[in-house]
């Protein structure tokens, strides 16, 4: 007798966390460019700058790009195509997000090194 009746489902429980969950990181960037321009207003100023615009419009589409990502991976968690889910998301977190979030934290001192 299986303990678990509901066993078929946990898979789509489990996506459906990891979809919800990679969306909201691939947003990540933005709350944190925000923080950052709260709490450190002075090292944020670099970013006024040309490189500094360079440097944000990459980063805007990094973001952009890691949620396009996100939610293209979701298509094949809905066609319980769950690998193929799991690398096009975690490709988008790897390859997407975490970038632009060091961008986010990093970029301003790029820029003062750059320009210097």
């Amino acid at each position: 007798m299986n303990s678990r009746p509901h066993a078929s489902t946990e898979p789509n429980q489990i996506a459906l966390g990891f979809i919800v969950g990679s969306q909201l990181a691939a947003l990540l960037p933005i709350p944190a460019a925000i923080a950052m321009t709260i709490a450190v207003p002075n090292y944020m100023l670099h970013m006024v700058s040309a490189a500094g615009l360079i440097i944000g419009a990459f980063t805007l589409a990094l973001t952009c790009a890691g949620y396009a990502l996100a939610r293209y991976g979701a298509r094949f968690f809905r066609k319980r195509q769950f690998t193929v889910g799991w690398l096009v998301v975690g490709s988008s977190l790897f390859l997407c997000t975490f970038p632009a979030v060091w961008l986010i934290f990093l970029g301003p001192a790029l820029v003062a090194f750059i320009s210097r």
